[in-house]
């Protein structure tokens, strides 16, 4: 029961983003793998702000990802959170070019929590 608290009271500190990713057929290991590196990256660049990614794959389409991407709801995150991203959108330029396409689905910038 007490897991269940605060894993509770940690989840209603996060704010959210969603992408989804559609990579080519042959990068698909390749985006996997750069996912984790990504994760890791941001995990000491922006410690106070970062909480994390998780990755999933289409049964259907293994080459269609959805990214869920959390953040820490603290000071200044709205202002940072611009920062964070065009850190994130240069990394992607940089490593893929026009190799995947990625689009966003939902950003907790552009939406008002009520909950």
């Amino acid at each position: 029961m007490n897991n269940f608290i605060r894993n509770r009271r940690d989840f209603d500190n996060l704010l959210l983003n969603m992408d989804r990713i559609f990579v080519r057929p042959c990068y698909i290991n390749a985006y996997i793998k750069f996912s984790h590196e990504l994760n890791e990256y941001l995990f000491c660049k922006y410690p106070e702000f970062y909480a994390g990614l998780q990755l999933y794959q289409s049964k259907e389409e293994k080459s269609r990802f959805t990214v869920f991407t959390a953040y820490y709801e603290v000071p200044n995150i709205y202002k940072e959170i611009e920062k964070i991203c065009e850190d994130i959108d240069e990394i992607y330029k940089d490593v893929w070019r026009n190799n995947i396409k990625r689009e966003c689905i939902f950003s907790f910038r552009d939406n008002i929590r009520i909950l």
